[in-house]
């Protein structure tokens, strides 16, 4: 468990912070393949400072709220947790390199906190509530991606996390996980309202709270190369409303909801596996609801 003590490196390798020596804090790290640790050697802080800004600032957004807020352009409260950092002296402000509360380089840097000054009981609460609800989400979206260091590192800190909160005894105290997705409606909301448009489908398919997923550019540029129909530029919901037209316009609309299943089906397994079963539920019911309502979706367009 000595290892757990590197809370703060990982959060510092996950917010990167200006000037950061990537390369030589990824090497002390006995986490990777030989071919891993070679690729890494031959890198320089500037690429692996790339493969960071190309991964947490376009593909994948490595925030709490993004993954459990029921509206994809956040608009939630973080007061609970700006208070549970207040209540133990934590100044997020000054280590979080303006990335905010909820971003998982901050969380991992007041479980350090917790960590060294005693606080097990409230480090044991903290990773009930505020990080294991979402970061197995943040762990399958990297693992979409190509990337030399962040999909190997949030899997290992994902490994950390649930193994601490493992020894912590975490799992005699699940009756202290409050943790639920904000409940909707795919029925009454989206499929039986009359103004519902594909603009509105792709809002609540691109909001992981919603859906159970998250959908990177990426996969959707991918289902849309293998469908052999244009996606269009711009936000992922226009590109998201761009492949159901096309889907609909090349009669593929049930090719496009079968990759959907199967893409949904993926991260349904994926939660299945989750030790920390509070959590998993939770996600393994909203991601069942969202096939649901897909296979209702193709019924109404074909």
């Amino acid at each position: 468990m000595a290892e757990l003590a590197n809370y703060n490196l990982y959060g510092d390798l996950l917010l990167g912070p200006p000037n950061f020596n990537f390369k030589s804090s990824l090497l002390e790290l006995d986490i990777w393949s030989d071919d891993q640790r070679a690729a890494i050697e031959a890198c320089s802080d500037d690429d692996i400072g790339s493969e960071h800004y190309s991964t947490f600032g376009l593909t994948v957004f490595p925030f709490g709220h993004y993954y459990t807020s029921p509206v994809r352009n956040y608009a939630g409260n973080d007061a609970p947790l700006m208070k549970f950092y207040a209540d133990f002296g934590f100044d997020f402000e000054g280590v979080s390199y303006g990335m905010g509360p909820t971003h998982i380089g901050t969380q991992l840097k007041f479980l350090h906190h917790l960590r060294e000054t005693g606080k097990m009981h409230e480090a044991r609460f903290f990773l009930d509530n505020f990080i294991l609800n979402w970061i197995h989400s943040l762990a399958i979206s990297l693992s979409e991606t190509n990337g030399l260091v962040y999909p190997t590192l949030v899997r290992h800190i994902e490994n950390l996390v649930i193994e601490e909160w493992t020894n912590l005894n975490g799992s005699e105290h699940t009756d202290e996980f409050h943790f639920q997705l904000t409940p909707y409606d795919f029925e009454k909301d989206l499929l039986e309202n009359e103004k519902t448009s594909l603009k509105d489908i792709g809002e609540v398919l691109m909001t992981p709270g919603l859906c159970g997923v998250f959908i990177s550019k990426p996969t959707l540029t991918s289902f849309a190369s293998q469908l052999e129909i244009p996606t269009g530029f711009g936000t992922r919901v226009m590109m998201m409303e761009n492949i159901f037209k096309e889907a609909v316009n090349y009669e593929k609309i049930d090719k496009l909801v079968s990759m959907f299943d199967a893409y949904f089906s993926h991260w349904e397994k994926s939660y299945t596996d989750y030790p920390v079963k509070p959590v998993a539920d939770v996600w393994v019911n909203r991601i069942h609801e969202a096939k649901v309502m897909l296979k209702q979706i193709q019924e109404n367009l074909s």
